[in-house]
């Protein structure tokens, strides 16, 4: 019984260590799509810029 628990407390901590990458991993994948959409948008204002006479 005591292995029993020992074997779902290891898988347990390595279900929250596998889960805890994804989520790590999903972040910065998110941060550099938000960055990559900031980038864009800032390009896209300066030729809106450009294209509009002041």
């Amino acid at each position: 019984m005591m292995i029993l628990c020992a074997m779902i407390k290891f898988v347990g901590k390595l279900l929250l260590g596998f889960v805890y990458v994804i989520l790590k991993i999903a972040s910065f994948s998110v941060k550099v799509i938000g960055c990559m959409f900031l980038f864009a948008f800032h390009i896209f204002m300066l030729l809106v810029d450009m294209g509009t006479p002041s």
